[in-house]
């Protein structure tokens, strides 16, 4: 046993000492900016959740007061006040208002989170151009940002 730790320890700093010492800085250096560079990216992803569940609370606050189990005269229920068609652009297009009315527990929170999630990702694709042409400009005094325009795009619909 002690031969195979002596013969491996002999390999070992043969290799390494093989290895010019302006190398292994290198390789250090490589290996810190690869951590560092993983470490950016995981914060940036956190930070985007973040702001996307903090642009889901305000849109719910807005809407709802943040009540998943509110309808209105209008026809909208549930804590994003989903309307028919945004339902059934998720696919959801079973949930009805009278339905709804009866018995909210059939579009449980989660599953309005999800399928808010998922209306604003088409709601992104479909307002693209209006985005890259508006973002950024000013219109009486205010700002155009995506997330006003998303936001607007949730309430009056992404083709209006």
């Amino acid at each position: 046993m002690k031969r195979i730790i002596l013969l491996v320890a002999i390999v070992f700093t043969t290799v390494f000492n093989a290895i010019p010492e302006d190398a292994v800085h290198r390789l250090d250096n490589e290996l810190i900016k690869s951590f560092f560079r993983q470490q950016k990216e995981l914060l940036i992803k956190k930070t985007e959740f973040l702001k996307f569940n903090s642009f889901l609370d305000d849109l719910s606050m807005r809407e709802s007061s943040m009540n998943p189990d509110t309808f209105n005269t209008l026809g909208y229920i549930g804590e994003f006040q989903f309307g028919k068609l945004a339902l059934k652009d998720v696919g959801l297009d079973s949930i009805t208002f009278k339905n709804f009315k009866k018995n909210p527990k059939i579009f449980p929170k989660k599953l309005q989170r999800k399928a808010v999630t998922k209306l604003i990702k088409l709601n992104v694709m479909r307002l693209k151009i209006s985005i890259k042409k508006y973002k950024g400009r000013y219109v009486k005094n205010i700002k155009i940002t995506e997330r006003g325009l998303i936001g607007a795009s949730h309430i009056a619909g992404a083709g209006n």
